[in-house]
């Protein structure tokens, strides 16, 4: 998406390990909508996955 190529959402470290998971990917995209009636709320945005299902913890590649 052009969303993704701007602020490289999908983008990888040097590891390899990506930066965002999708959960934090759509909660991007939802902070990010032009309509302000779309976009998403701050009680809304504390509800999503992102926060609510947590975000798995992986220990860098660089410390194998």
């Amino acid at each position: 998406s052009a969303f993704g190529k701007r602020f490289q959402v999908n983008s990888f470290n040097a590891t390899g390990q990506s930066y965002l998971d999708p959960a934090g990917k759509d909660l991007l995209l939802h902070f990010f909508r032009m309509n302000p009636a779309k976009r998403i709320s701050a009680s809304d945005a504390l509800q999503h996955k992102y926060f609510t299902e947590g975000v798995a913890k992986k220990q860098p590649d660089f410390f194998l």
